[in-house]
Formats: structure tokens, sequence, C-alpha cells
């Protein structure tokens, strides 16, 4: 298996920004479960870099906090290449240098994208300095890990 026949995780945030580090534990945690299937990245500083990861890709996941207004908790999941990410959650994306939305949009025009690009999101409400999730973050960490597990696992048995 090449390394761009690797599913690739995209853990989106900063792990000492409490509930902002749901991306990257998410990643870590998933690619514990399949190391030999998954390449899994953090720290992606710009839009440029995040394409370069995942132009060549065929199974992409992007997981980040949410800021948009909606409850703590609220799990979000788009099919990116194939619906548009709404306004209100595209904006807030990503509390880093690049918005993922445009970074979608530079790909697509530069013929970059991956075959195929889902993206998750959590809805937070605390990014302070620490270590420790929200009470209400917890069960949506749990429940994307189980959803993408799901989908990695169609994935691998679609390959077989």
């Amino acid at each position: 298996m090449t390394d761009e026949d690797l599913i690739l995780l995209i853990g989106a945030g900063n792990e000492f920004r409490s509930d902002d580090a749901v991306g990257p534990v998410i990643a870590k945690k998933i690619y514990q479960l399949y190391p030999d299937r998954i390449k899994y990245i953090k720290d992606i500083s710009d839009s440029t870099n995040l394409i370069e990861h995942w132009k060549k890709r065929k199974h992409v996941f992007f997981i980040d906090a949410v800021c948009s207004g909606c409850d703590p908790g609220t799990v979000f999941r788009f099919d990116a290449l194939n619906e548009e990410i709404p306004e209100n959650i595209s904006s807030n994306l990503s509390t880093h240098t690049f918005n993922l939305k445009e970074a979608i949009e530079l790909a697509r025009n530069l013929d970059s994208l991956p075959l195929a690009l889902i993206v998750y999101g959590i809805e937070c409400r605390n990014f302070e300095y620490g270590k420790c999730f929200s009470p209400e973050i917890k069960p949506a960490i749990s429940e994307v890990i189980i959803k993408i597990k799901q989908e990695i696992d169609e994935l691998v048995y679609a390959a077989l």
C-alpha cells in the first residue's frame, strides 16, 4: 500500500486550547485503531499546506471544532465535494490561519481535491488555554469516533 492509498485524517485544532483539541484527539484515536491504513496529521498552518497533503489522496477526513452558535456538542458532517458547507459553519470551521471552505475552493480551481473529502465539526464552547473538554463535548467526541470508524470500516471492506 502506497502512502497515497492511506486514508488521511486531518485533526485541526490546538491541543492546549480546551475544546479546540477535538480534531487532533479524534484523529489520533482513530489512527491508533488503524495504524496500517491511516496517515494522520495535525498542526495545519495554512490552506496551501492543507492542499498539498490531500491533493493525491483517495479519502480524506477533516475534523475540527466549530463555533457557529448551535448547542455545544452538536455534530456536523459534510461531504465537502458534493454539498456546500453552510456559511455559519464554514466561516468558523477553523480557529487557525485558514478557512476550510476557501481551501476547498482553491483546491477545486487547482484540480487538487482528493477523491473524497468528509468534514466533521463539533460545536464547542471553551477555547481557553487548558487541556479539559467541556462536559457537553465528550459524548460528541465519542460519536464522531464511532461514525468515522464506521466509514473507514466500509472503505476497508470495499477494498477487499
